[in-house]
């Protein structure tokens, strides 16, 4: 079982079921399931949410484990505007675990 860390802006929003399915799979080890192919150049990885969204990722290490760290989601296609694509560094103090995909937010 994979570790995930989620970056606490990350919102999966409408995406909310395929978000769960890829953290799931991504937590069993199967990157064949999420679709995960890994972008050039740098650290960065996308598994596929739909057929034009992606979760931006990559892996860390925490308590000298490998982990997995959720950063953002891509909304149809525009890699250009994904801060961490274009160089944002990774704030650890942002990473907070997902023992389990969020739940849906409460409609009033």
């Amino acid at each position: 079982m994979m570790e995930l860390l989620q970056y606490n802006e990350l919102d999966p929003g409408r995406n909310r079921a395929a978000f769960e399915r890829v953290c799931g799979a991504l937590r069993a080890g199967d990157f064949r399931a999420a679709h995960v192919k890994k972008l050039s150049p740098g650290p960065y990885y996308r598994a596929e949410l739909s057929a034009s969204d992606r979760l931006i990722f990559a892996f860390g290490a925490c308590a000298g484990r490998t982990c997995i760290l959720l950063l953002e989601i891509v909304a149809n296609h525009a890699y250009e505007k994904s801060r961490f694509l274009r160089g944002a560094a990774v704030n650890e103090s942002r990473l907070q675990p997902v023992d389990a995909p969020p739940a849906a937010p409460s409609v009033s």
